[in-house]
């Protein structure tokens, strides 16, 4: 698919879908403890509906699941499982069974769970829930999702869990807005710096309303688009005390030229221009991994060196992303570049800023519904253009 750009003068708000992280924090802790809570502006990404659908069915006696290629599906709904104690069994895609996920299956068994890794998915066994040990270790130097899928279920258990994090930390971020979230929802946790105390918390059964903020992740691609086509963007719903780690994605905007501020619920995005880029930035993503393919791209666009640490743990993706996005960029000097997202939502968003300079062909449209099913939509607010190849 063609994907080409033309100026606009006007240039309506933007809607970037809430976040997936905490649409699906939220729809494990609905199901455990707060059946009468209503999730507002919940994303709608094919993540967060195939957890939805996972969690409904399992109400209904479902037993037999399929997520497709969510990791945060997969690894949520494996702890979630384990918890509601009766015979299951999950399969996912090909790609995301070769991803990390042994760690975690090795805690939930030293926990007292019963999880076997099959030939094509995961089996989960009945267990006497009084012999769960009170002492969870778990490894975060691969995934922070893994101490995440465990501390949503944690205060379900009729006993104070110590949940203790081992490794060197990656993505700790998102497990710091676990912590935060469950907190303000009624759940006690007590921290020390790595070792956390959970006390058990009962179900409530009164209506409850969570709003949905923008997810930060999302932002970073029209953060691009704003400095590649110097157009202020007006962003919806967006959180400026948010806790998710993608927010440092303003740090980067203010060292190539993008003034912001906040009005209300909306960012407003102000290009410099003219600007000066520096001619080198260094960044550490370790606990932002999502924004380090978009800030790659716009350095590349904008002749910036960029020097980036904490990339390490990117190939676990759904891609090898540090590799991908450097494979693709080396094609731009095509004057049609023809790119390839890798079934990566995240590398097509961040080239598609990339049509801005000059048209480029993109092989797969579709992958972007993993997290932002209406990306095609809003970017044409802006003026990114698809076109079909026999148009």
């Amino acid at each position: 698919m063609r994907v080409s750009y033309h100026n606009k003068s006007y240039i309506r708000p933007i809607q970037v879908p809430g976040s997936k992280s905490i649409t699906n924090r939220l729809l494990i802790l609905k199901h455990l403890f707060f059946d009468n809570m209503h999730i507002d502006n919940a994303s709608d990404s094919t993540d967060s509906l195939s957890l939805r659908k996972s969690l409904f069915n399992q109400k209904d006696g479902v037993t037999k699941f399929h997520v497709e290629d969510g990791g945060t599906t997969l690894r949520f709904l494996i702890c979630y499982l384990a918890r509601t104690n009766t015979a299951s069994y999950v399969t996912c895609g090909s790609k995301l069974f070769q991803r990390p996920h042994d760690d975690l299956i090795t805690t939930l068994n030293n926990i007292g769970f019963d999880v076997e890794k099959t030939r094509d998915g995961f089996t989960l066994n009945p267990v006497d829930l009084a012999n769960i040990s009170a002492q969870w270790d778990v490894d975060i130097s691969k995934s922070s999702q893994f101490a995440t899928a465990l501390l949503l279920i944690a205060p379900s258990l009729n006993k104070p869990i110590t949940l203790s994090l081992n490794g060197r930390p990656v993505s700790i971020g998102y497990f710091d807005l676990t912590v935060g979230l469950m907190q303000d929802l009624g759940c006690s946790i007590k921290r020390i710096e790595n070792s956390l105390t959970i006390l058990p918390m009962e179900k409530n059964a009164k209506t409850l309303l969570a709003t949905v903020e923008a997810d930060w992740s999302t932002i970073s691609y029209f953060v691009a688009i704003a400095r590649l086509s110097n157009h202020s963007l007006t962003i919806q719903n967006v959180n400026e005390n948010s806790l998710q780690p993608d927010v440092n994605i303003l740090e980067f905007a203010k060292m190539i030229g993008i003034d912001y501020a906040f009005n209300d619920s909306n960012l407003i995005l102000h290009p410099t221009t003219p600007y000066t880029y520096p001619k080198e930035i260094r960044r550490d993503y370790t606990n932002c991994p999502d924004i380090a393919l978009t800030e790659r791209v716009i350095c590349k666009a904008l002749g910036i060196e960029i020097t980036a640490t904490g990339t390490e743990h990117l190939k676990y993706k759904e891609s090898n992303r540090s590799e991908v996005i450097e494979q693709e960029l080396s094609k731009f000097n095509q004057a049609t570049p023809e790119l390839h997202t890798h079934n990566d939502h995240r590398v097509a968003m961040c080239l598609t800023a990339l049509s801005i300079i000059k048209p480029i062909q993109l092989d797969d449209i579709s992958v972007v519904s993993k997290s932002f099913p209406d990306f095609w939509q809003e970017v044409s607010k802006i003026g990114i253009y698809l076109i079909p190849d026999n148009g």
